[in-house]
């Protein structure tokens, strides 16, 4: 009896392991396996050509996997899992109303194959086959008449114009419309006042708000110590995530020599974020714009956790947020 209580027991323990080391492989996968992202853009020279572009990103040899398009013929966002796309809940209501569509396009087809064959009703004419469209000059309308085989008219469908319309009387003598001229007058111009006394308020609010802000940020150190590891965490988590491969080509040109020389002096400088996968090719005589680029990167997500979790758990961040909040008043 106690081998058995024993064995039963070394057998859940084994299965709970399992879960345990499958549940810490997944949280392992999750972390290190980097998401690996991809973007292009295309923009043709001639003026009328539309900009196309398309991000990507993918998990684990695809295993999942989401993009998304931009431009002419576009098929907008899809993601796939295990390489099965897995549509939008618009794009299932629009499966079902073309499906409605067919049934219904089908159904008229058939009930004019019997009309034609003499299966219809009466003596195969409908109302619509003695339907006439006829043009009243005087009045600048379309009229419909249904006639019999014989062309005497039978019912007029034609839109009935309404026999007497609305009148709106504003019962004002000349004395009443001019006090009234003086009262509208007078409320918009109050209304205009209220309008600007608001946004002097609002502004006046935002002022005093930045000014709470810069006095919290530049007269307290540990203040100045926490915005300064904010920054130096958001760096590293830009290099960690920032594109590994840029590659393509750039036709630029401003129309002005000094305006396309500024652009490329800027370029040069931001040379370390694109390198040599990058051509840039001015044009100081003509205004282009001309572009073909593609970017690939990876993504950690223990890099993201680990950037949140220091900042979160940091005494001096949470101080700070909490005066960003106005939540302890004067943040001491």
């Amino acid at each position: 009896m106690l081998t058995t209580i024993l064995f039963i027991l070394k057998i859940i323990g084994i299965v709970l392991l399992a879960i345990l080391s499958l549940i810490l492989f997944i949280i392992l996968l999750v972390l290190f396996v980097p998401v690996r992202y991809k973007g292009y853009g295309v923009k043709e020279r001639d003026e009328g050509s539309l900009l196309r572009a398309g991000a990507g990103a993918s998990w684990l040899f695809k295993i999942l996997k989401a993009d998304y398009e931009y431009g002419e013929k576009a098929r907008g966002l899809t993601i796939r899992v295990l390489g099965i796309r897995l549509r939008s809940r618009e794009e299932k209501e629009e499966k079902k109303k073309l499906r409605a569509e067919r049934r219904e396009l089908k159904k008229r087809t058939k009930e004019t194959s019997n009309r034609e064959s003499g299966k219809g009703q009466g003596n195969g004419k409908t109302k619509a086959e003695y339907t006439i469209t006829e043009y009243d000059d005087t009045k600048d309308v379309f009229r419909e008449s249904i006639i019999d085989p014989k062309g005497i008219p039978v019912e007029d469908h034609s839109d009935k114009e309404s026999a007497a319309e609305d009148i709106i009387s504003h019962g004002r003598d000349e004395n009443t419309g001019d006090k009234n001229v003086k009262q509208d007058l007078f409320e918009r111009i109050k209304g205009l006042y209220d309008k600007v006394s608001g946004v002097l308020k609002g502004l006046r609010a935002k002022a005093e708000e930045a000014e709470y802000y810069i006095d919290a940020l530049s007269n307290d150190a540990s203040n100045r110590q926490a915005v300064e590891l904010i920054l130096k965490k958001g760096r590293s988590l830009l290099k960690s995530i920032r594109p590994r491969k840029i590659m393509g080509t750039v036709d630029y040109g401003a129309g002005d020599p000094a305006d396309t020389g500024r652009v490329l002096a800027a370029a040069a400088i931001a040379y370390p974020l694109y390198g040599p996968g990058l051509k840039l090719n001015p044009d100081f005589e003509e205004s282009v714009l001309k572009f073909d680029v593609t970017l690939k990167g990876r993504v950690y997500i223990f890099v993201l956790v680990k950037t949140i979790a220091a900042l979160y758990f940091n005494k001096k961040v949470k101080r700070l947020i909490r005066i960003m909040k106005k939540e302890n008043g004067n943040g001491r």
